[in-house]
């Protein structure tokens, strides 16, 4: 019986079904049924269910012929006569094919296809020539493919399936491996392509489905394959593998190998088969690389995640302020669009198995589109997470994925005849790639899981502990690329030379469960007490946070070089990476890692205009330095440069008590450290402040300190800075000659510098003194060059700058249009960058271009005006800001033009309306003229 009862297991797992699923077509209970198949408990199969077990396997097309089923009689001593003659004429048994043996009395041969001949051929018919299947060693036949159906759809894999089916179409291709990590879909698309072939008859010997998750020995995968294609172990002990050379030679046949992760070990079995064989294919799943020659990896990706929401979060601003914000509506068709979306439809699909009353629809599009970029277009996890729509809210499960995908989707699903135990829970899925590693393999898999957004070779660094060289890197790397822990990235090759231009990343979910393990290393690690291994978690982090430190400072250095682009843009790239350091750095009260990675970042922040955000975590930084407040120089520098980038910030904010407090109490903290150079930047800062509130002459002493300091340490870039600086004091003051000097000295420092953001602004300065002049060609020439240089950079400061210098240029030339062109430009960066001093000095200037656009201004344009005018005064004097005095010039003229034009009553009621708006409204009036209404 125990034979009976391996055979069994092997039909059914093969098929897709299990024991209990089989006792329930029985109407037996299942425990009744294992009893009777071990032979425990006085358990014992009688003959009518040994005939419905056989008949029922026969219905669900887990068996194809008359052999097989006289190999399970076999078993229990049964021979071809427990059936009658109409019992294998009828359903499902008459559905077998092949011949039975003759028995000696009693017993006619069934009709079939192969009777049928013979009965032609008894007649003297010439009978059609009978199909010539392969055969197994016990005569059953293969071609009856015996492959599982899946239950859903598959979706989202039509191309995936076309590439593959290509590549086994192929004569020079034998072996496909579909490799991908956990619950990427690699099963249900090795059984679907196996589907595809057999249904195009690709393979005329056959295709065989072959599972084998259970199996953990890699020295029974031979025997496992031969029991497979039906092939029982021969007397003469036979090795397994020269029975399976011995049957596929010369055959055209395809098995599928699924789950072979485990088995590796075993990859030569499959290497010695092909060697030894001609028209054998195979398609393995696992979720590791079998390193044999001819293998071709096919990896297989996550499903392709839907675009982001058009919604732009709202920047955070400091209390106090005047605030807005920037929306972006969602186009019409944003629904429609999602639903085209394979992650989109795989969630809604399984959300609404589990829950029929689910539907996308225009108000739960958005976050069920945060859910699938969430999980990172995973299909088990995504699967998973519809499924606990059950319990939770659509908006309580996205922020639960947000906060931890592990707490939500490590709850066991319930079991089905798809799922393997190891697909019941992510988490499963998870242990099950872990265990599968080598520990030096599991050290660097969990280390990596810090990176937010991916690395590359170079910032892998990051991670490398004491004593590792490149090779252990590289090694390891290379390793769990094989082993679908990390994935290359779909990213352009890097035009920087020394540029890795190989991109890695995890999943989302595999991160996590990397993280799981850094928290617990006790259980990877044995032997190990709980508060050593937490400091371990606490060094890593440490190591981490000082390695994107000193990148960082690296990268800063090089904005104001010749590799202003590449360095840019490589901040960018490793952005979220940086600030989840700092992130960990600030909750952890890491202060010394937090400050110096701060005082790096800050010139990122501000060199980006990424201001809002760049306020949070600098005054977080802060907060974190008050009590107890750094006495150690080293901390107190840091301290003092946040507290200058804190201050920058602040005036472009328009926040100037805040800045002035912030940026005196970093020059006393360098002036008592002695460094002249800090120092020189920090009275800048004080300038930009005073300068900023009208205070010019103020500024001027600092500026004047700030240049003999600078000139006195022979730092040129701080030399060209103070004498920028100089000639906005000096353009305030009216002093053209004067601001036309500085700015040319300025700018031939930053051209030796090879400064292209310095050359940037400098040339803004001077073609706002060459628009004073009227030399309008030669302003027009500093601007355009200061504009693509800008536009090179991508620098939005100095692109706003430009825009507002050119849109006076050409008012003064009377191109009252392309003014307007110009102005409205600069008002769109500077709102969206978030620069409230920028948006007012642009909005003074914007009535008096829009009124002579018109000539003749009409009643309407003057009451738009006069309300603009109003918001704009009412807005600057809450700000204390001071425009440059070109601007300040066209806001009066405007002012007198609009009140000599509109009657006294309409002007101040129009006024006051105006004063009672907020910033948005103002910068509304402008860019959504057809809005104006509204207000």
């Amino acid at each position: 019986m125990l034979e009976f009862r391996g055979l069994l297991k092997r039909i059914l797992q093969q098929g897709g079904y299990s024991q209990q699923q089989l006792a329930r077509a029985l109407g037996i209970h299942p425990t009744l049924l294992s009893n009777k198949l071990v032979g425990v408990r006085k358990g014992r199969l009688n003959n009518p269910e040994i005939k419905q077990i056989i008949k029922t396997l026969a219905e669900w097309e887990l068996i194809f012929t008359r052999q097989e089923v006289l190999q399970l009689l076999a078993e229990v001593d049964l021979t071809a006569q427990l059936f009658n003659a109409k019992e294998w004429a009828s359903l499902p048994l008459s559905n077998l094919t092949g011949d039975l043996p003759l028995p000696t009395t009693g017993f006619s041969q069934p009709a079939s296809a192969n009777s049928a001949q013979t009965s032609k051929q008894d007649k003297g018919e010439t009978p059609a020539p009978a199909p010539t299947p392969a055969t197994t060693s016990q005569g059953g036949s293969l071609a009856a493919t015996r492959l599982p159906q899946g239950l859903t759809r598959l979706i989202g894999r039509d191309n995936l399936l076309d590439e593959v089916s290509e590549l086994l179409s192929r004569e020079d291709v034998r072996l496909v491996n579909l490799v991908g990590p956990g619950g990427i879909g690699k099963t249900r698309i090795g059984q679907a392509v196996a589907q595809r072939m057999f249904t195009q008859k690709r393979f005329k010997d056959g295709i065989r489905y072959i599972p084998l998750d259970n199996l953990t020995n890699p020295a029974l995968v031979a025997k496992t394959m031969a029991e497979g294609l039906g092939l029982s172990e021969k007397k003469d002990n036979t090795p397994a593998l020269d029975q399976l050379i011995d049957f596929v030679a010369g055959q055209e046949i395809l098995l599928v190998l699924d789950n072979f992760e485990q088995l590796v070990e075993a990859a030569p079995v499959l290497d010695q088969l092909l060697g030894y064989t001609t028209n054998l294919k195979l398609l393995v799943t696992s979720r590791v690389t079998l390193g044999i020659y001819g293998e071709w990896v096919y990896t297989v990706p996550p499903l392709p995640l839907p675009e982001n929401s058009q919604t732009l979060p709202l920047q955070e601003t400091p209390p106090n302020t005047v605030q807005y914000q920037l929306t972006v509506l969602p186009s019409p068709d944003r629904l429609a669009t999602a639903m085209k979306n394979p992650a989109v439809t795989l969630f809604v699909e399984r959300a609404r198995a589990a829950d029929n009353r689910f539907s996308l629809t225009a108000l739960n599009v958005e976050t069920v589109i945060r859910i699938c970029r969430v999980l990172d277009g995973l299909p088990l996890a995504i699967e998973l997470a519809a499924a606990r729509t059950r319990l939770f809210e659509l908006t309580t499960l996205a922020e639960l994925l947000q906060q931890s995908y592990m707490a939500v989707l490590k709850i066991e699903t319930r079991p089905d005849k798809w799922r393997t135990e190891r697909h019941l829970s992510l988490q499963a899925c998870l242990d099950w790639s872990y265990s599968l590693l080598e520990p030096k393999e599991k050290e660097l898999f969990y280390q990596l899981g810090l990176f937010a957004d991916g690395f590359n070779m170079e910032t892998a660094q990051a991670i490398l502990p004491t004593g590792a060289t490149q090779e252990d890197l590289y090694t390891g790397l290379d390793s769990l690329l094989s082993k679908s822990l990390i994935q290359v990235s779909e990213e352009p090759q890097a035009q920087d030379p020394g540029e890795s231009p190989r991109r890695f990343r995890m999943l989302e979910p595999l991160r996590e469960f990397g993280f799981e393990q850094l928290k617990h290393p006790t259980l990877n690690r044995a032997q190990a007490s709980t508060s050593k291994e937490e400091s371990e978690e606490r060094k890593v982090w440490r190591q981490y946070c000082i390695f994107w430190a000193g990148w960082v400072r690296r990268e800063v250095e090089r904005l104001y070089g010749p590799e202003v682009q590449l360095s840019y843009r490589r901040m960018q790239t490793e952005y979220s990476n940086i600030v989840e350091a700092l992130e960990w750095g600030l909750q952890n009260r890491a202060r010394r890692e937090v400050l110096e990675l701060t005082a790096e970042l800050a010139f990122y922040w501000i060199w980006g205009t990424r201001y809002s955000e760049g306020t949070r975590y600098l005054d977080r930084v802060i907060a974190l330095c008050q009590d107890p407040r750094p006495t150690d120089p080293i901390e107190l520098s840091f301290l003092a440069k946040v507290l200058y980038g804190t201050g920058f910030i602040a005036v472009n904010q328009i926040e100037f008590k805040k800045a002035e407090q912030v940026l005196q109490e970093s020059q006393a903290i360098f002036r008592n450290l002695g460094d002249k150079v800090w120092l020189a930047r920090v009275l800048g800062g004080l300038a930009f402040r005073a300068t900023s509130q009208g205070e010019f002459k103020v500024g001027r002493v600092y500026l004047d300190e700030s240049l003999a300091l600078s000139r006195e340490s022979g730092n040129e870039m701080r030399v060209a800075a103070a004498l920028n600086n100089l000639g906005v004091v000096a353009i305030h003051l009216r002093e053209d000659d004067a601001a036309w000097d500085y700015c040319q000295e300025c700018l031939s420092l930053c051209r030796k510098q090879e400064n292209r953001i310095g050359q940037a602004m400098t040339l803004n300065l001077l073609g706002y003194v060459a628009t004073n002049r009227q030399n309008f060609e030669e302003a027009q020439a500093f601007l355009e060059e200061s504009q693509q240089i800008s536009l090179d950079l991508g620098n939005k400061e100095s692109l706003n700058l430009t825009q507002n210098v050119l849109a006076l240029a050409y008012y003064g030339q009377a191109d009252y249009e392309t003014a307007a062109q110009h102005l409205n430009e600069g008002l769109r960066i500077a709102y969206e960058m978030g620069d409230r001093f920028g948006v007012l000095y642009n909005l003074s200037a914007q009535p008096a271009i829009a009124l002579k656009l018109e000539g003749e201004p009409s009643p309407d344009k003057l009451v738009w005006a006069a309300r603009l005018l109003g918001a704009t005064s009412a807005l600057q004097n809450r700000t204390s800001g001071f425009a440059l005095p070109r601007y300040r010039e066209l806001f009066e003229e405007s002012i007198a033009f609009v009140r000599s034009n509109l009657a006294l009553s309409i002007f101040e009621t129009e006024w006051k309306l105006g004063e009672s708006m907020t910033l948005d409204e103002a910068v509304n009036t402008v860019l959504n003229p057809q809005e104006y209404n509204e207000f």
